[in-house]
């Protein structure tokens, strides 16, 4: 994943796709519920770490993060 996201800002390529649509959730998740930037050691996959801080700024996914904290 790392080495994908090296040539592009994106899974699928230079946007916003169905893959990282597909990707992303699972990702947050296991990040969230287990802490796995610590325990996978994925602060060294810097690509992963830019694609990330990409979805998450993203207005779609604060506005749904919103709602589930309701």
């Amino acid at each position: 994943m790392d080495n994908r996201l090296a040539s592009s800002k994106y899974l699928g390529g230079d946007t916003y796709s169905i893959a990282d649509i597909c990707t992303f959730p699972w990702f947050w998740a296991l990040t969230a519920a287990y802490n796995a930037q610590e325990m996978l050691g994925l602060d060294s996959f810097v690509n992963v770490q830019k694609w990330y801080q990409e979805c998450i700024a993203r207005p779609a996914f604060k506005k749904a993060k919103d709602r589930m904290a309701k």
